[in-house]
């Protein structure tokens, strides 16, 4: 496991120890050496996921989010990216956008390698598969970002930019992604991969948020406050926004996929204290808002973010 949930709200990291060139040492050519599309190279898909069934379902509606909302994440970090005015900050800040584009491929590469799509389709299925996401999800962040990073100014909107990023979106779809990976991993090693790398990824990305939004908090009594109320108006907004729906739509499909193949994921858990096969889709949804709840607020401890 990418222990995510475990490490990724108290691990500690700098922008400086992440420049271009120790990104290249320690990820390009270390954690990724070796892997194609963010799995392990010579991948051939299992039947579970080549058959039209639930479970080929559920995985098109969870990686076809995962890969919009990827590339949805490295534009909003490339708007970001003019704020910046530490050099350790900048070359931070291109290893991030580049592992967000990564992600993004990886997903949306997967639905191509299982046949669910052409390379040439593949932007409208997905497109089409989340036209209600968009506009329920999507389109609501969008607003909330432009709002806290386009309009608030200079001094705050460098830290609200990264907060968001840190608390509000990843904070919260980091637990999602913990899922994923867990869940996919008896039906196929490869499909958990591409979230296994992803997830190791948010790791250093949450960490080193984190330090930035500790250090820019501390240096301005106005930073702090306007940084506290955007991240209080993102964790009410995640409240009225139908996430919740939208996983148990894939929760559903992968409930009636997982008991077909329930041979596959015999005597394997979820946590310590929950078999897969004896999860119901509220009992995944209700353990992964358990973890972002636990790793919000642990890292909004860590950074020293009181709010009301």
């Amino acid at each position: 496991m990418s222990d995510l949930i475990e490490t990724g709200g108290t691990v500690q990291m700098s922008p400086g120890e992440w420049t271009i060139n120790n990104w290249l040492k320690k990820v390009g050519q270390g954690s990724l050496a070796g892997l194609e599309h963010g799995r392990s190279a010579g991948y051939v898909p299992p039947s579970c996921l080549l058959e039209d069934t639930p479970l080929r379902s559920a995985l098109l509606k969870e990686y076809s989010f995962k890969a919009l909302s990827e590339k949805q994440a490295t534009i909003s970090i490339c708007q970001l990216v003019r704020l910046i005015t530490r050099h350790e900050d900048f070359e931070y800040w291109m290893t991030q956008i580049f592992d967000e584009a990564r992600h993004t491929a990886a997903f949306r590469h997967h639905l191509v390698t299982l046949g669910i799509a052409e390379s040439d389709t593949v932007d409208r299925l997905i497109e089409e598969v989340n036209h209600s996401v968009w506009r329920e999800i999507i389109t609501p962040l969008q607003a909330f970002w432009e709002h806290y990073v386009d309009n608030t100014g200079m001094e705050s909107g460098y830290a609200c930019g990264v907060a968001i990023v840190s608390i509000v979106l990843e904070g919260i779809l980091a637990p999602s992604a913990e899922l994923g990976e867990r869940k996919w991993r008896p039906f196929d090693q490869g499909t958990a991969q591409v979230q296994h790398f992803a997830n190791v990824d948010e790791i250093r990305h949450l960490a080193v948020c984190a330090d930035i939004v500790r250090r820019e908090i501390h240096a301005s009594d106005r930073v702090r406050k306007d940084v506290t109320e955007c991240v209080q108006e993102g964790l009410r907004l995640w409240e009225r926004l139908p996430v919740g729906e939208m996983m148990m739509g894939r929760e559903l499909d992968y409930q009636a996929g997982m008991e077909r193949f329930a041979e596959l994921a015999r005597d394997y858990y979820l946590d310590a204290n929950l078999p897969l096969l004896k999860s119901s889709p509220e009992q995944r949804i209700e353990l992964a808002t358990k973890w972002s709840h636990e790793l919000q607020y642990a890292r909004m401890a860590d950074i020293g973010l009181i709010l009301d």
